[in-house]
């Protein structure tokens, strides 16, 4: 009699330890039991979308559960940047794209209140470099003779980007500040209006992100390439990079990073980030990513915040440069 009492009281009181934990903390060895979302801040059919395809088609091949890729575009990330840090921190909602966008959106827009705090970073597999070009017809072949040429035309000569606050705009305001260039700024809606204005010699300079178009351009004598702004780049390995060429702050490498909700559980974090780092090491994997355009260079979870933390520097220059949306 006294085994049995000694039994119940035992099964009651792990009845009740069950019943106190929180969901996420006795079912992480089924994750993921159900349908995953990632979260894509940009239009089906761009890169970044065609990225989180691939990666939610891997881990699909490693689960068995789907991985479905929901595009929520608008506010320069901040829309799908809040849904993301908003939803339930239990592994079926994660971010997927170059995160280091939001982590300054709030400069822009007081109003947008997510934070990298907001995110448990998973790792990164992707980047891209940002490209400095001129028009074919301006006499200038690198980054200093750009400068230099700048220099002699105050006022004169423009750029384009491919909207305000882009990777490009920021880049040409730090180099602005540094080199006190006189140069006026023409944002786009998008890369393709900016690479055929361009093309059609309606700006003379552009950072663009890379890009099999600009290379194509670039092939046909209507563009040339500068520099690459960022690190030496396996699709452009004769191109000088920003920093040999004497601008070793002019960099800004975007890494499609994968992120959860703050407080999503660790083991499913770990989980998630072991699969990213399996599927890197996959042949078939790494050329799809590279059939993308972008190159593959995994970071694990520690290494993903710090690169993040690192591009809050760019509000430091939103700031000084005034930059302001609409």
């Amino acid at each position: 009699m006294k085994a049995t009492k000694t039994s119940v009281l035992v099964g009651v009181l792990l009845g009740l330890v069950v019943c106190v934990l929180p969901p996420a903390a006795w079912s992480q060895a089924d994750y993921p039991s159900k349908t995953v979302e990632m979260v894509c801040p940009y239009p089906a059919g761009g890169s970044s979308d065609l990225f989180t395809r691939v990666v939610a088609e891997k881990f699909k091949e490693y689960t068995g559960q789907p991985f479905v890729v929901l595009n929520k575009p608008g506010a320069g990330t901040a829309l799908a940047a809040g849904y993301v840090a908003n939803a339930k921190p239990d592994g079926y909602t994660l971010y997927s794209a170059a995160a280091g966008v939001f982590v300054y959106l709030h400069v822009l827009n007081p109003s947008f209140t997510t934070r990298l705090s907001d995110f448990a970073p998973i790792g990164a597999t992707a980047k891209y470099p940002q490209i400095a070009v001129a028009y074919k017809d301006v006499p200038v072949n690198d980054l200093k003779g750009m400068v230099e040429y700048i220099k002699k035309n105050p006022g004169k000569l423009s750029y384009c980007s491919v909207g305000v606050a882009s990777a490009g705009h920021l880049l040409w305001e730090s180099l602005k500040s540094a080199e006190k260039l006189d140069i006026q700024h023409i944002p786009y809606p998008g890369f393709a209006p900016s690479l055929t204005a361009l093309v059609g010699g309606q700006a003379n300079f552009a950072i663009f992100p890379f890009s099999s178009l600009v290379i194509k351009q670039a092939e046909a004598k209507a563009i040339k390439i500068l520099g690459v702004m960022g690190d030496k780049s396996e699709f452009l390995p004769n191109t000088p990079t920003s920093a040999e060429q004497g601008y070793p702050k002019l960099v800004y490498d975007s890494y499609l990073s994968i992120l959860a909700p703050a407080k999503t559980p660790q083991p499913v974090l770990k989980k998630l980030e072991g699969m990213l780092e399996k599927a890197l090491q996959e042949a078939s994997f790494r050329q799809k990513v590279k059939d993308l355009a972008f190159e593959t260079d995994f970071l694990n979870a520690e290494k993903t915040r710090k690169y993040l933390e690192g591009e809050i520097r760019w509000g430091e220059v939103i700031k000084n440069a005034n930059i302001v949306t609409k």
